[in-house]
């Protein structure tokens, strides 16, 4: 169903982005696993597995919180070849009681959550405008607690609901 497309799966060493990119292999896509530098053995890890099973999976390394890395990330994966499908999966959470966030947690979970977010879709969707033919998928994780809100995450909810709207707003265009 996926066969000659190109996957790039943000925070794919465990967890939900892990499983997009066992599907995504399943499928047929080839798929790129990130995780951030000091956890790339978990990406390795997520590669090897999807290696295993048949498919075809390159680990590298991604900070969402630096432009710099999403600028490399998606230069390599274009490199490579072209880029089809961006699942948009890294996150961050610190939980703590709404009165007690800090700001270095409240920076950590928006620079992750929000901000690595857009960067990561405008330089995959530059990307996949750019490539002949163009077009692409972007798919941005968000989560029930930008609706429900979830208790002692008050900065996670916040930035699930800005990607919501974020989202939103980037597919009218």
């Amino acid at each position: 169903m996926l066969e000659g497309m190109t996957a790039l799966v943000t925070g794919a060493g465990s967890g939900i982005g892990q499983e997009a990119a066992r599907a995504l292999s399943a499928a047929g896509a080839s798929v790129f696993v990130t995780e951030l530098p000091d956890r790339l053995e978990r990406a390795e890890a997520t590669a090897g597995e999807l290696k295993a099973a048949g498919g075809s999976a390159t680990p590298l390394p991604l900070d969402v919180r630096d432009v710099g890395s999403i600028t490399a990330c998606v230069d390599e994966v274009v490199r490579r070849g072209r880029l089809d499908i961006l699942v948009n999966n890294a996150g961050a959470n610190v939980r703590q009681p709404a009165f007690d966030v800090t700001e270095e947690a409240w920076d950590l979970v928006q620079s992750t959550n929000l901000r690595g977010v857009f960067f990561m879709a405008q330089a995959a969707g530059r990307a996949m405008r750019d490539q002949q033919p163009g077009g692409g998928s972007i798919i941005n994780i968000s989560s029930l607690a930008a609706i429900y809100g979830l208790p002692y995450a008050l900065h996670y909810s916040t930035s699930k609901g800005a990607v919501i709207g974020m989202t939103r707003a980037m597919a009218r265009e």
